[in-house]
């Protein structure tokens, strides 16, 4: 795990969090107090980009488990320059997945579209074997926010889509996010989805 060089600003670390949901599970008489605590000093309003890298699995079978993490190296080095580069936090790293934070949609779909781009002029001077591509979910609304990780039903969902509906190079938004878009909603189109019988209002990025 690599941590953003501007961590969300006053944001207490995970573990703090953690210490606090034990506290809450061995004194059910204070949980309203406890939690009212929570609210205060994690919660917070904010675009979570969820990034999952194609292919992990093949490309491990086919180059070896040494390859393949070289890429994710390289992976990882290129969602941290543009995401600081758009404003946003790198909050953590786990195998070939990264999330990011931001304070705006628009700011995540630029990280979003900066990464693309990064990988896509990459890719044009690599071997095959070399290329990297990813899909990407973005969400927006209240989460809990700590300086290493997040929590949250939007970040649920950004994570389902960005780590099983985006295909390879897609980013997809979701219906809370998409209403901040601005001017650059009509560059979506609406996807109708259902997961396990539960309906999930999703926007696809126009190539």
């Amino acid at each position: 795990m690599k941590m953003n060089r501007r961590p969300p600003a006053a944001a207490p670390r995970v573990a703090e969090l953690f210490r606090l949901l034990h506290q809450r599970n061995r004194t059910p008489g204070a949980r309203r107090r406890i939690d009212a605590e929570i609210q205060r000093r994690f919660r917070r309003t904010r675009a979570v980009l969820v990034l999952d890298m194609a292919g992990f699995s093949v490309s491990v079978q086919r180059h070896g488990i040494i390859h393949h993490l070289g890429l994710i190296c390289h992976m990882r080095r290129r969602v941290r320059q543009q995401v600081n580069a758009t404003g946003g936090w790198s909050l953590k790293f786990e195998v070939d997945n990264a999330l990011a934070v931001f304070r705006t949609v628009p700011a995540a779909l630029r990280a979003a579209l900066a990464i693309n781009r990064s990988f896509a002029d990459d890719n044009q001077s690599a071997a095959e074997e070399n290329r990297i591509h990813a899909s990407m979910g973005i969400g927006y609304g209240p989460v809990l926010l700590a300086c290493d990780d997040v929590f949250g039903d939007e970040v649920n969902l950004a994570s389902k889509l960005g780590e099983d509906i985006a295909k390879s190079d897609e980013v997809l938004l979701t219906a809370s996010a998409h209403r901040r878009v601005g001017t650059r909603a009509g560059q979506f189109e609406s996807l109708d989805i259902s997961i396990s019988g539960i309906h999930l209002g999703a926007f696809r990025l126009k190539a």
